[in-house]
């Protein structure tokens, strides 16, 4: 379907194995096309294997991925002490991985009234 679009941009996310992009019916990426290809992986392989630029993207400190995290979940839920405590363990079991951070805000929306219960 790519093959008759014209230029684009496509972002493919969290790629654990190598292919052919081919295969899938994706434009290899040139200067003459403007197709512009972004993965994100976790695998020195897989960039190696699939003929990529490897982008080195830092980790988030503790702050940076706390703060992403409250803009996720939706709430100010920092006044309570205790909640706080609990928070900082898992935003420090993300490791400072947005993609990480942004899903378990995501699980946690809604929930985390629950939580000050506890």
């Amino acid at each position: 379907m790519l093959k008759g679009q014209g230029s684009y941009v496509l972002i493919l996310d969290d790629v654990w194995k190598s292919f052919s992009l081919e295969d899938v019916g994706i434009l290899k990426p040139t200067s003459n096309n403007g197709c512009k290809l972004v993965l994100t992986t976790r695998s020195e392989r897989v960039v190696r294997s699939m003929g990529f630029k490897k982008v080195q993207v830092p980790c988030l400190s503790m702050e940076e991925a706390m703060d992403l995290f409250l803009s996720k979940v939706g709430l100010d839920i920092l006044p309570d002490p205790t909640l706080e405590s609990f928070l900082k363990i898992v935003v420090r079991e993300c490791d400072g991985l947005p993609l990480a951070i942004v899903t378990l805000a995501g699980c946690m929306r809604g929930v985390t009234d629950h939580l000050a219960e506890s």
